[in-house]
């Protein structure tokens, strides 16, 4: 059964907190700022039993997690959806990066964020890069700008007259005219802040820990060179903020302006609630940690990720095919020992230890791991692990689930379990994802070895 939170927590009016999957109970002011389709938009359920004489709703987030804003204005909602396990989801994006984008942008919400990310993240600077280059493609413009030049031979614009009798024809020289006059130019000063923030992203990127994250990022640094050429790469000083003037036709200019103001300050982005608005942190947990996760296995050298995929047919007694299925588990690595079938599974698996619901039911498995851990595994999770190991393609194979734990620093890794009875077994396996993380694949690629050389797949 889902859990039920008495009442989200709301720091101030119009911000809204949930977990994901949690039914939370809301009062109908606070649903009534947005319409049902805003609250469906950013993957949260509104409804209200039937007969209920309160004056109350009952929301959950059910697959989005992140931060957003939406609804009327003024008093509109701020909305944080926090995950059901506590990962470090600039990580798992960052491992995830190139694979999927960040949905927030399909949602086409907003957020305000605050500017207090110290360390670059691969997301992060995608994010600004994105931004970036969906302005330059669509708005980038030359603008008229007041230029001194001599010129020899010709005249432009207002000539300087005083300059031209005193220092040219005085020294016999009546072809050198100096002038000035407007020219439409791309090296404006809006321009050399976008050429100067595209600089420092490209400056950031070789300190990224993941190479594929790398590489994506320095192809879409690649692409917005050519818009920018031409504009001067100049260091950009706080006050040239307010130096920038936008007449009409370049009001546009401001939103992106202000993301390249928050860039080059040298912070980055969290999160949470701020003072500066950008374009809302909205992913899919499950799918953010499976694709993590194959970034991070696609990292292991002792292994190669194979992505073909098979199908199952459904034939008649006479042999006739009349449809099929795809069989497609999450990763299949092959090496030295076989074939290793592995399916990523987003559950909070943990039972607190003074949970009133760790009673299992038929399709729970709870047990107890011996670094003090007390986990719960779903029946249905082994049927389907098993049932990838008997497709003729994998087999003979080992089999395995893996899933997410958030550990402290002083936390360990439980070992690998194992479910027997079905031929081959069919291995437990953890990975952090918490704060943590990124120190403890090591350990996870060792349990996954240890797990697979055992099973002599």
């Amino acid at each position: 059964m889902t859990p039920t939170s008495p009442a989200a927590a709301i720091d101030r009016p119009g911000d809204v907190v949930l977990r994901e999957n949690v039914l939370t109970a809301l009062p109908a002011e606070v649903v009534e700022r947005a319409a049902a389709e805003e609250w469906a938009s950013v993957g949260v359920a509104v409804d209200r039993r039937l007969g209920d004489a309160s004056d109350g709703w009952r929301v959950r987030a059910e697959r989005l997690v992140g931060v957003a804003e939406f609804g009327r204005d003024p008093g509109g909602i701020r909305l944080r959806i926090d995950p059901k396990i506590a990962a470090d989801h600039f990580l798992l994006a960052d491992w995830a990066f190139g694979r999927i984008r960040n949905i927030g942008a399909e949602t086409r919400r907003v957020a305000h964020i605050d500017v207090s990310r110290r360390d670059p993240s691969a997301c992060l600077v995608a994010w600004y890069l994105d931004s970036l280059e969906g302005f330059v493609v669509r708005w980038l413009r030359r603008n008229f700008q007041l230029r001194t030049e001599t010129l020899v031979g010709r005249a432009r614009g207002h000539i300087a007259v005083g300059e031209y009798v005193s220092r040219y024809l005085a020294t016999a020289r009546p072809h050198h005219v100096p002038c000035q006059f407007l020219e439409a130019s791309r090296d404006t000063l809006q321009n050399r802040i976008l050429r100067r923030a595209l600089s420092e992203s490209a400056r950031l990127i070789p300190s990224l820990p993941i190479p594929e994250s790398r590489r994506e990022l320095t192809r879409t640094v690649l692409r917005i060179e050519p818009f920018l050429s031409g504009v001067t790469n100049q260091l950009i000083a706080p006050g040239d903020f307010k130096r920038v003037r936008l007449g009409r036709s370049q009001r546009h200019y401001e939103p992106m302006l202000s993301r390249s103001e928050a860039f080059l300050s040298g912070l980055f982005f969290t999160r949470h609630f701020g003072a500066h608005r950008q374009r809302a942190f909205l992913w899919d947990a499950s799918l953010l940690f499976q694709e993590a996760l194959r970034g991070i296995l696609g990292s292991w050298d002792e292994v190669t990720l194979d992505d073909s995929r098979g199908r199952a047919a459904l034939l008649d007694h006479n042999g006739k095919r009349h449809s099929s299925t795809k069989v497609d588990p999450d990763y299949v690595l092959r090496g030295e020992r076989g074939v290793f079938v592995l399916d990523a599974k987003w559950k909070d698996v943990v039972v607190k230890r003074a949970s009133t619901t760790a009673v299992a039911s038929d399709e729970d498995h709870i047990v107890d791991t011996p670094t003090g851990v007390r986990i719960r595994v779903r029946r249905s999770d082994v049927y389907q692990a098993v049932s990838y190991g008997r497709y003729r393609r994998h087999a003979p194979c080992s089999t395995g689930l893996v899933y997410p734990l958030a550990l402290g620093a002083g936390d360990n890794l439980p070992e690998p379990m194992r479910v027997t009875g079905f031929g081959e077994p069919v291995w437990i396996l953890f990975i952090d994802v918490g704060d943590c993380a990124e120190s403890r694949f090591s350990e996870f690629f060792a349990a996954v070895s240890a797990a697979w050389s055992s099973s002599g797949g």
